[in-house]
């Protein structure tokens, strides 16, 4: 009996995963799932879930949670991680006409402000921790970023991978010329004790081994 591969995916974060308009789940961690599983000679099931149960749901309605999740000292605790790809740092999307006004991290906590805020996530808990004195907006749909063009708001504060790829998409938006946050990196997260991680590990290893990792980073531009 082949075992299955349950993955927990929010499906909002582009370009690692994103619920396309007709149903279809597309990126860059949704690609690498399905080698990994085809690797390990597991089925792939995804799991719907969302960034605020995503950590609940680990180890009890999926084996792993991926989709743009962030390597940090709290996620390590309760799971383990695939080796991390991605490096990227926190950012802000503002509209490109506004891009003058914000020269340094402290320009964007004013009250004069008004910054939008995804639920649940490492970008929600940078907000609250460093823009005490911005207005600010809760977004429950991460994909959000047009509202910002649209003049809803003045930044969203994300990731500079998801940035830049809303900045190409659509002229009016720009990225901040600054990062907010040291470099981090993205993983697959495993619930601890889990069976066969030993399984995936492997999968990984031959995968890096015939350079499908990097082929798929190159093709989604997430090299360093």
């Amino acid at each position: 009996m082949t075992p299955y591969l349950r993955a927990g995916i929010p499906g909002d974060f582009r370009p690692f995963a994103c619920l396309e308009p007709d149903g279809r789940l597309t990126g860059h961690d949704v690609e690498l799932l399905e080698a990994l599983a085809r690797e390990a000679g597991m089925e792939l099931r995804i799991v719907p879930t969302d960034w605020t149960g995503l950590a609940e749901g680990l180890g009890r309605d999926y084996e792993v949670a991926a989709g743009g999740v962030s390597i940090t000292p709290e996620r390590e605790a309760r799971g383990d991680f695939l080796p991390a790809y991605a490096p990227f740092w926190k950012t802000g999307i503002v509209r490109r006409e506004a891009l003058g006004r914000f020269r340094s991290p402290e320009d964007l906590n004013d009250p004069s402000v008004t910054v939008i805020k995804n639920p649940g996530g490492t970008n929600e808990r940078w907000v609250d921790a460093n823009l005490t004195r911005a207005r600010v907006i809760l977004e429950p749909d991460n994909v959000a970023i047009p509202r910002v063009a649209a003049g809803d708001g003045d930044l969203m504060v994300t990731d500079v991978t998801e940035a830049r790829h809303y900045a190409a998409l659509d002229e009016r938006l720009a990225v901040l010329p600054f990062p907010l946050t040291p470099v981090q990196t993205k993983g697959i997260w495993m619930a601890k004790g889990w069976a066969d991680a030993s399984r995936l590990r492997n999968a990984w290893t031959r995968l890096e081994e015939d350079d499908t990792l990097r082929r798929l980073l190159a093709r989604w531009e997430l090299e360093a």
